[in-house]
């Protein structure tokens, strides 16, 4: 698969750089800040004349169904940097986009345009962005404290002893996760958090979560086994369902899930390695998949993101390439209805 082959080059270009950085035996100083605040405003800069064009909106048949997805475009084109970084939350009128693991910014969501109002610069390194309450949003990094901050910018709450965590949207609990470490329920105080390990996924190999408001998924795969799976927990944090195929042939295996939506129906797992959406019932049964290239027109893709509106309209975010000859990448944001 293309996306597969494109995982190889960067990670050989990865492996080479390290062995440059190992022989020139630099050292580097750690970042003594604390503050991990938003440090400065700043605008978007403008890009050329390459920016991508997408046909929209795509409506796509699926079974009996008609999948409908729109581009919702910024104001000027979003570019990053980091491929993998990217996240979005809907917080009130608002989407907040943290990339590149310190640039945060706040757009205002009007019509098909995404118009920017605020940008700010972290302190630290963060991975992971959540919805909290009454307008509020968590932001969540490995070494970094986990971060509460209004549409502001201004910091509300800090806690410590967290990896990458997931906080439901009620701003009470979440989930902790770190590869190779048994997940743990956080439970949020005003000033600090109880962590509780969940005993029953010990052993499992878990590299990421995602909190919904009706269910919280873990992602990885049990002991001593490969096939990848989504850990479907509910609001007691118990496990109900486990998605996924143990026969990598299977059009219900799964490759990487980097964001759940969870709609009416159905649990929407988007899969960056295998460039789809996969659809599974609220019973746990395979439903289907969409590829990403019939629903969005892109061809170059990396990283998913998504975040559900208070009004129940869904947000589907991708890093898409501008193509073999110009590797500037772009943020595209998508609004998605039917599933």
């Amino acid at each position: 698969m293309k996306k597969i082959v494109r995982l190889l080059v960067v990670l050989s270009a990865l492996l080479l750089a390290l062995s440059f950085t190992a022989c020139a035996k630099k050292e580097t100083k750690p970042t003594t800040s604390e503050s991990s605040t938003t440090a400065s405003s700043s605008e978007e800069t403008s890009t050329d004349d390459k920016a991508i064009s997408l046909k929209t909106p795509i409506d796509h048949t699926w079974g009996t169904v008609t999948v409908r997805s729109e581009w919702i475009k910024f104001d000027k084109p979003y570019i990053v940097e980091d491929e993998f970084s990217s996240q979005i939350a809907a917080v009130g009128d608002y989407l907040i986009i943290l990339t590149d693991k310190t640039k945060l910014n706040k757009y205002k969501i009007d019509g098909d345009t995404l118009k920017l109002q605020d940008s700010w610069t972290l302190d630290q390194d963060y991975e992971v962005l959540s919805q909290g309450p009454d307008n509020t949003f968590f932001l969540s990094g490995f070494m970094s404290p986990l971060l509460r901050m209004d549409l502001n910018g201004k910091k509300i709450a800090s806690y410590t002893k967290t990896d990458q965590a997931t906080i439901n949207s009620d701003g009470k609990t979440g989930l902790d996760t770190w590869p190779g470490k048994t997940p743990r329920k956080l439970t949020l105080g005003e000033t600090n958090v109880v962590t509780e390990p969940l005993s029953e996924f010990e052993g499992y190999y878990i590299t990421r979560s995602v909190t919904l408001n009706n269910h919280k998924f873990l992602l990885g795969s049990a002991p001593d086994t490969e096939p990848y799976k989504a850990y479907v927990l509910d609001n007691d944090y118990k496990l109900i369902q486990t998605l996924g195929s143990d026969d990598f042939t299977e059009d219900s295996s799964l490759g990487s899930i980097e964001s759940i939506i969870e709609t009416d129906k159905h649990y929407v797992l988007l899969d960056d390695l295998y460039d789809k959406l996969s659809i599974w019932d609220k019973n746990g049964n395979f439903a289907g998949y969409i590829y990403e290239q019939d629903l969005f027109g892109t061809n170059y893709t990396w990283n998913y993101t998504s975040t559900t509106a208070s009004d129940g309209t869904a947000y589907i975010g991708l890093n898409e390439d501008r193509g073999e000859d110009d590797k500037t990448t772009e943020l595209l944001i998508f609004k998605v209805s039917g599933l």
